[in-house]
């Protein structure tokens, strides 16, 4: 059965079990009642028929006035097939057996094909022992089987006699809330789905004025079988010095680091990399610091058809400032492009934001062996950049630091800019310390950003090895002067 739920149903690989009770448990606040009635107002929507009872929680017209306000909302929805009842007198005055009577009649009377249980830890309260409520949850299973209807039942999370009566139910899911720094972090977690397949793990969810949306992580998303995704024909930089570097361009289907302090050009060599795109070819932008017309404008600056192709639609930019957001769901918004647009380009800029935004650190590695292998899966040819302290030479950067983070090992290619210093003047450097499966070439050549964007010296550049150090190094006092 769908729900309806943004990324819910890929989570669950379809939708809730048909005829099954789901326990859904969470804290205040994490958004068991606006889930109940996103699922109900898609059922609805869908031509099935919606029951809704409550037991001591808020009254139904604030509830329906609160949903109001949500997008997933349908005021024609109470006057088709969406029901309300309260049962909190009848389960304080007859008992459970009494909630069970009731609930079946109404099932029978309204045809009910989902019914959502809001506030059944006080059933679990006003239980007498806890075989009497694991009594009441296996005659909830029998009315769905015999009446083909779907059940969920919402709760907090602090019940004991429901650790009992939760080994009854066929699904339960939790709704977790934590606080990360000065950010609150929404999680859901399968932790058991009776017959069926899912997503396991937990998987970020956000509420918003739209509803919930759940954003399944990306490492259990992906196919891993990449396999028989061979790596295709070389594809170009879009800049023919880099080319010859490469032997030829990249393989189509890689992933190309480029690594380099701040202001060196790493997002200029991008914009280099999207200029052939045109006709099938399409390219997208993962940008998280510079706006869209901040790039275009920069583009049109060093003479690149940046802002004409965005104006066209030929590349699309994926615009996810790092604010009030998580890596899950700007990864699940790049998926989609992926997987609807199929982009033959994707730049992203950078590395470092996804860095900044992961919740655990050793959890990056996982995420851009991901990525890398759904950009693959995709056909995608992709460049993203890397930032380096600037005290930092990239390539002992991209040997310690990349490496210990397991993000260098999923890049296919890794080109390192750098800034030297040699009498005084700083120069900027490119070379290649990694091409997967090609022959490299490892020499040194010198380039400058112009008027017309990127130029790499054909020749490679042999500097002294004397009043010659990386841009802002230490100086090193002679042993013997």
């Amino acid at each position: 059965m769908s729900t309806g739920v943004p990324g819910l149903d890929l989570a669950l690989k379809g939708g809730l079990p048909a005829g099954s009770v789901t326990l859904v448990r969470g804290p205040s606040g994490a958004g068991k009642t606006i889930l109940g009635n996103q699922i109900c107002h898609h059922h609805v929507a869908e031509g099935g028929t919606a029951l809704f009872v409550t037991l001591l929680v808020e009254n139904h017209a604030r509830m329906q006035l609160h949903m109001s306000q949500l997008g997933f909302h349908r005021q024609e929805a109470y006057e088709q097939q969406l029901h309300f009842i309260s049962a909190f007198r009848i389960l304080e005055e007859g008992g459970l057996d009494a909630l069970h009577v009731v609930m079946l009649r109404e099932i029978q009377r309204l045809g009910a094909t989902l019914v959502v249980l809001d506030g059944f830890s006080t059933a679990a309260l006003l239980a007498p022992d806890d075989l009497a409520l694991q009594k009441v949850v296996h005659q909830f299973q029998a009315q769905c089987t015999l009446f083909g209807c779907t059940m969920i039942l919402l709760s907090p999370p602090r019940s004991e006699r429901l650790r009992e009566a939760q080994g009854m139910v066929d699904c339960l899911i939790y709704l977790g809330m934590r606080v990360q720094g000065r950010r609150l972090l929404r999680t859901i977690t399968f932790r058991k789905m009776r017959g069926m397949d899912f997503l396991s793990g937990t998987h970020a969810y956000s509420i918003s004025a739209a509803g919930i949306e759940v954003f399944p992580r990306i490492e259990s998303i992906v196919d891993p079988d990449a396999s028989r995704h061979t790596a295709g024909p070389a594809r170009s930089t879009g800049l023919a010095t880099l080319d010859q570097l490469c032997s030829g361009g990249v393989s189509t289907g890689s992933t190309t680091l480029v690594i380099g302090p701040p202001g060196i050009g790493k997002t200029t060599l991008g914009m280099h990399f999207l200029e052939p795109c045109g006709g099938d070819e399409t390219g997208l932008i993962l940008g998280f610091y510079e706006t869209p017309p901040d790039l275009a404008a920069k583009a049109t600056r060093l003479g690149l058809n940046l802002e004409a192709r965005l104006r066209e639609g030929v590349v699309e930019m994926l615009w996810c400032p790092t604010l009030e957001t998580t890596i899950d769901e700007i990864l699940t918004r790049l998926v989609k492009q992926l997987r609807s647009r199929r982009p033959r380009r994707v730049f992203i800029d950078s590395v470092a934001a996804l860095r900044q935004l992961v919740d655990e650190p050793d959890r990056l590695s996982a995420i851009f062996t991901a990525l890398a292998l759904e950009l693959r899966n995709h056909g995608c040819t992709a460049m993203a950049s890397v930032e380096v302290p600037t005290r930092s030479d990239p390539q002992d950067y991209a040997l310690d630091q990349l490496s210990a983070e397991g993000v260098s090992a999923a890049g296919h290619n890794v080109v390192a800019l750098r800034y030297l210093e040699y009498q005084n003047e700083r120069r900027r450097t490119v070379s290649i310390l990694k091409v997967r499966n090609q022959p490299l070439n490892p020499r040194v050549h010198l380039f400058e950003i112009t008027d017309g964007g990127v130029h790499i010296e054909p020749e490679s550049v042999c500097l002294p090895t004397t009043g010659f150090r990386p841009a802002n190094a230490p100086e090193r006092r002679a042993e013997n002067p």
